[in-house]
């Protein structure tokens, strides 16, 4: 009877964590759809109606309406839990959203209609993410687009791209972490009364590169969150990144703080090296810093050598000039890393108090025996006793 228990239990396990994926949001959300369970069709209808829903709705942009009514529009809900807190994603779109889920972005030839679609900023997908406070009520914490159009003044156009990581810190605090990319391409109209516009987006090292960052806020369990947005915030700006023309956020800097060693942040720029500039951190650090860093592709030792390494890596940071009472650069602090380890490897180093905005700057690296990218699994900071982005086995 044990066995027999045992097996059904192992099946019960089994199917529960197929459940709780939504494979659909692989591409969209790849560091959150395998915490994400999508609502039953009844449910989603019940959560439509909700008036918090409906008020959130109305408060998008008004040329999300032009298009059709609220009623006509597509969504979909999916949930997660963290640190005990229930979080709903509501996705919203007058596009039907598979579409927008398995869009490729890369160089392409349009016809006239397709590229004047592509203009529109309805086109893109709406996430509204609510959690249920201690109320039971759900309280809207972020509105934010996926894969919205834009022209700039110049010839560039392009996309960006939104999304938000949940992430429990440890047993009291959890992070939201609002990642931005962007992406940007030349539309070629010569040819436009032949029906024909070519479509090409801007590369380096022959590779789509997009520019990418992210606000951190850090919030305790207890707390009333009313906003995945803090004032108090950490602002993360990196280098641009490697861009994927099917999952847009697979290489980007989020990767670096997703608790996931075989994720990663992984650059592209011309000399293949990287910098990630900290900023808003409402506390100093004292003299003793901690770096906490998974270096390279560490998803396998296969892709650790394929790609580039860090070996050296200069930690940035400013001094004030009291004559002037201005900010100025200090000299950089060398800090070495070990090749070959595919673990965390923690540096400490004297900051003397470091004022400002601080930055780590690539310095060496070792280069791999495929491809030309530099690479950071996972990145965390020590500030006091407490790794800023969530606890971890050293």
């Amino acid at each position: 009877m044990k066995k027999i228990l045992s097996i059904f239990t192992v099946l019960f396990c089994i199917l529960q964590i197929s459940y709780t994926e939504a494979p659909e949001l692989k591409n969209m959300m790849p560091n959150s759809w395998q915490k994400l369970t999508r609502l039953s069709g009844a449910e989603e209808k019940d959560f439509f109606q909700k008036s918090e829903v409906r008020t959130a709705i109305q408060s998008i942009d008004d040329s999300f309406f032009s298009e059709t009514k609220i009623e006509e529009k597509y969504y979909q809900v999916f949930t997660e839990t963290d640190c005990g807190i229930q979080f709903y994603r509501f996705l919203i779109s007058n596009i039907p959203l598979e579409e927008g889920y398995t869009r490729e972005y890369k160089n392409k030839t349009l016809t006239n209609e397709e590229c004047s679609k592509m203009q529109k900023k309805e086109e893109c997908i709406w996430q509204i993410v609510f959690l249920k406070n201690k109320k039971n009520e759900l309280q809207k914490i972020l509105i934010r687009p996926y894969a919205e159009y834009w022209a700039s003044q110049g010839a560039d156009e392009g996309y960006t791209f939104n999304d938000l990581m949940i992430k429990p810190l440890n047993k009291n605090e959890i992070g939201f972490f609002i990642t931005e990319i962007s992406v940007a391409f030349t539309v070629d109209r010569k040819r436009w009364d032949q029906n024909i516009v070519p479509v090409y987006y801007n590369t380096c090292k022959n590779q789509i590169a997009a520019a990418n960052d992210i606000d951190f806020a850090r919030y305790k369990i207890k707390e009333n969150i009313v906003s995945a947005w803090s004032k108090d915030g950490v602002s993360i700006q990196a280098s641009a990144c490697l861009f994927d023309s099917k999952c847009p956020f697979k290489y980007s800097i989020q990767n670096a703080f997703d608790g996931n060693p075989a994720t990663s942040y992984v650059e592209n720029t011309e000399d293949d090296f990287m910098k990630i500039e900290f900023s808003g951190f409402k506390s100093m650090f004292s003299k003793k810093v901690n770096l906490a860093i998974i270096n390279g592709y560490a998803l396998n030792e296969k892709y650790y050598y394929a790609n580039n390494r860090i070996i050296v890596l200069n930690a940035n940071s400013y001094k004030v000039n009291n004559e002037k009472t201005e900010l100025i650069q200090r000299e950089p602090i060398q800090l070495d890393l070990k090749d070959g380890i595919h673990k965390y490897q923690t540096v400490c180093f004297d900051y003397n108090n470091r004022v400002g905005s601080f930055s780590f700057s690539v310095a060496k690296i070792i280069k791999g025996n495929s491809y030309n990218d530099t690479c950071i699994a996972e990145l965390n900071l020590k500030e006091s006793n407490n790794f800023v982005f969530g606890d971890f086995d050293e």
